[in-house]
Formats: structure tokens, C-alpha cells, sequence
């Protein structure tokens, strides 16, 4: 995974995106004010994905991260 969450989220953005782009475009084709429609609903769908994908990221990065503390294993015996 990448490790900055401002690359991630545009990358992934992006990829969603052009994705639903080339399904819509198709659809969309022979008419001109579908066509100018979608382009401005897919600029607005990139920002809500962009920023979800970012918050999640930044936030999963804090809760997994934590203090964790291994056991230690004397002679390879278990601690137990």
C-alpha cells in the first residue's frame, strides 16, 4: 500500500473514475447535455471519493499504528 494518504487517494480516485467515465461515456454518447452532465457529476464524484478514501486512510494509519509490544521468548521456550 502506498504510504502517503494524499497519493493513495488520488490514485484510487482516479481509477474510480475513469472507470465509471468510459461506462457513462458510452451511454451518454449521441447526447450533448447528458454528456456535459456526467463530466460534471464525475468531477464532483473524484472530490467525495478523494477525500473518503483520504480520511479513511489517514485514520486507519492512526489505528494501526499503536504500541505494540512483543513478547519476549527466552531459549525459544513459550512465556507461559
Amino acid at each position: 500500500m502506498i504510504d502517503s494518504p494524499v497519493i493513495f487517494g488520488l490514485m484510487t480516485s482516479s481509477i474510480i473514475c475513469l472507470i465509471i467515465y468510459f461506462i457513462l461515456r458510452e451511454k451518454n454518447k449521441y447526447n450533448e447535455d447528458k454528456y456535459n452532465e456526467t463530466k460534471q457529476d464525475i468531477i464532483g464524484l473524484f472530490f467525495i471519493i478523494f477525500f473518503t478514501i483520504f480520511i479513511t486512510h489517514i485514520i486507519y494509519d492512526k489505528t494501526s499504528s499503536k504500541n505494540i509490544v512483543p513478547i519476549e521468548v527466552n531459549n525459544g521456550q513459550c512465556p507461559f
